[in-house]
């Protein structure tokens, strides 16, 4: 039988951690919701069949009402994520925290070395990404821009917690002649590694 001290326990840490989250997509909308970030790259690469790294268990459809895209068709998501122990769960959150659709990931039986890996989060939220792009293009929309943010996390929370930035764009977008948008990006760089890489002097 459970404990049920044990459980309340659980209860109140994942309120915690959901309060922890919420305040974060606040700090995050509060800074970057406004700006949308184009990309300059010219170099695109012809896009490969994306290979999920997690497991998507089940999954809330993607839903962007019409009215949260602006008039150049645009509309901006927060992608928060946490884990209250193995499997992530990641939200696509639209202007005055409307869930626009959400995923549930399975590691499966690499789970309990992923629990101890440094790039479990960001799995996540590549996961999360390639989600995305399925769901848009089934809708006839793009994404167009994709910020992971993983990085704003200490260390303590960095292994639970995963957040990104999103923006998604309608049939009303005009691509801009000879930009490279995120969905037209190899992972690696719709992520940021080989961006953050040359920033950190990797070489």
């Amino acid at each position: 039988m459970h404990d049920p001290d044990v459980q309340r326990e659980m209860q109140i840490d994942a309120e915690r951690e959901e309060d922890w989250v919420q305040d974060q997509l606040d700090r995050l909308w509060a800074a970057y919701g406004s700006e949308c970030p184009w990309t300059d790259a010219q170099n695109s690469s012809e896009e490969e069949e994306a290979v999920m790294p997690l497991s998507v268990e089940s999954a809330e459809a993607l839903d962007i009402p019409e009215s949260a895209f602006n008039s150049d068709g645009l509309a901006v998501l927060m992608v928060p994520g946490g884990r209250y122990g193995g499997d992530w769960s990641v939200t696509f959150v639209g202007p005055d925290d409307v869930k626009f659709g959400k995923i549930f990931t399975a590691a499966g039986r690499s789970k309990q070395e992923l629990l101890n890996d440094p790039r479990y989060p960001y799995l996540a939220a590549e996961t999360a990404f390639i989600w995305l792009v399925g769901q848009a293009r089934e809708q006839g929309w793009r994404v167009v821009s994709w910020e992971c943010f993983n990085d704003q996390y200490g260390e303590d929370e960095r292994p639970y917690f995963c957040l990104a930035r999103a923006i998604v764009a309608s049939e009303k977008f005009t691509p801009a002649p000879g930009a490279a948008y995120a969905d037209e990006l190899t992972l690696d760089e719709a992520m940021g590694y080989i961006q953050n890489a040359a920033q950190h002097g990797e070489q």
